[in-house]
């Protein structure tokens, strides 16, 4: 296998086939596309959307100009899977567009290049097989050749079996997001966040959740915080005897806190373990003993005590996730880290981390507590949907838990959806040094 040179000379067209992830086009058109190119955009009915914004994105991107960018629909659904219907279609554009005397720019090299990462297996080998043939009965075309995007080592690899390396083809969460039509949630509360919410608890409970620390937390949670800040059930409220008579009726529900009540003024007795002795020692920095919860979360820079019990309810997790990736930022050479990552378009979708990596998305799940291992599963299930979605086959999805067998975890979840090499679970053990842990896993 060979190196091509670092920039490949651009072709005079390129032609790329679009199917339901944009993003590696994007990526490969980024560096093939060069000034003087004629890009053509392959789609089929079904893809139409993603092939028009795809041509927004490389009018913006590539620097490309409205003619340099041509969209070439398939006639009928589903003649994305029928050969004759490929090959008609394509030879009917290049054969009317090579025949234009304007068609290659000035100075542009008569060179046609075929970049098939998107689009079906048979548009594939149709348009490879159409544009060959067409190259060759066309005086005017000097050169024909083709490429495709290797997801495990982020390249283009070429025909003649070189390949160009691409990590350092830098996408952001807004590229994501806008080569896919998604948009961010708008409420308070939910926009993405670069920096973690207390970050030093949340890497001593990370140092306690290591060891025996997990259990004792989890009776503290719901022993302790979660009967203080959360409105019970009514059919959790002992029944009262009402006045005289023998009927027995509900008793009256306390208001809630979550729902509006005075969680601001509970005062919460904070663990007394010496399992949880990182984070009672790193409360103790802040000066933060027994007082109000709305005391607590100003000292420690929430903006409410309902954030701060659903913080220590759980969301620590996600801050020591984020402040472990910031920690090995530059080491990793990771482009973008966030927390709270949440999508209204097409639908609502939370993304507890995220990290960029040139162009390669890593999602993290993140979850507390000891639960079922279905639970975890399924979790980690859906946590790599959503990333595959969003970054394509590049994407790589990690959760980060408290269970004591994660091999066992990852193990089944590769087996049963063909996820080999595309997750990754950390458990209990790997929480004390959870950021080595993850960079090992990014590099």
């Amino acid at each position: 296998m060979t190196l091509s040179p670092t920039d490949p000379r651009p072709p005079g067209h390129l032609l790329l086939l679009i199917g339901s992830n944009p993003v590696p086009n994007a990526v490969a058109a980024r560096r093939l596309a060069g000034p003087l190119t004629r890009v053509s955009l392959l789609h089929s009915s079904e893809s139409r959307l993603v092939a028009e914004r795809l041509e927004c994105w490389l009018r913006e991107h590539c620097a490309l100009s409205a003619d340099q960018i041509a969209l070439v629909a398939l006639d009928h659904p589903g003649d994305e899977y029928r050969p004759a219907a490929i090959r008609a279609t394509l030879n009917r554009h290049l054969d009317s567009r090579w025949s234009q005397a304007d068609f290659w720019l000035p100075g542009a090299p008569r060179t046609v290049h075929l970049h098939y990462t998107g689009g079906t297996k048979a548009m594939t080998v149709h348009a490879y097989d159409s544009l060959r043939r067409a190259s060759d009965r066309h005086d005017a075309v000097n050169e024909f050749s083709a490429s495709y995007l290797d997801p495990d080592g982020l390249c283009l690899m070429f025909d003649d079996d070189s390949f160009v390396p691409l990590a350092d083809n830098v996408l952001k969460m807004e590229d994501f997001l806008t080569l896919h039509g998604w948009s961010l949630a708008t409420k308070p509360g939910e926009q993405p966040v670069s920096e973690p919410q207390a970050a030093d608890l949340a890497m001593a409970l990370c140092h306690d959740h290591a060891r025996e620390g997990a259990e004792a937390w989890d009776r503290w949670v719901g022993s302790e915080l979660m009967p203080r800040v959360r409105k019970p059930k009514r059919s959790d409220v002992p029944a009262r005897l009402a006045g005289e008579t023998t009927a027995w009726q509900p008793a009256e529900l306390p208001k809630g806190d979550f729902l509006g009540g005075k969680l601001k003024d509970v005062i919460l007795p904070w663990p007394d373990s010496p399992a949880c002795a990182a984070f009672t020692d790193e409360l103790a920095k802040h000066s933060i003993t027994q007082q109000p919860l709305g005391d607590c979360a100003a000292a420690l820079g929430l903006s409410s005590a309902k954030d701060l019990a659903r913080w220590l309810e759980g969301q620590w997790l996600e801050s020591a996730v984020l402040q472990a990736l910031l920690n090995h930022q530059e080491a990793l050479k990771l482009h973008q880290v966030l927390m709270n990552l949440n999508l209204i378009k097409p639908a609502k979708i939370e993304f507890d981390v995220i990290a960029i990596r040139g162009y390669r998305l890593f999602g993290f799940s993140c979850t507390t507590g000891d639960q079922p291992k279905g639970s975890i599963k399924q979790k980690l299930f859906e946590a790599s949907i959503r990333a595959r979605q969003m970054g394509g086959d590049e994407a790589r999805t990690a959760l980060v838990c408290c269970t004591k067998n994660p091999d066992a975890v990852q193990r089944e979840l590769e087996s049963e959806f063909d996820l080999k090499n595309k997750i990754r679970v950390f458990g209990q053990a790997h929480l004390a040094t959870l950021g080595e842990h993850l960079a090992d896993w990014i590099q």
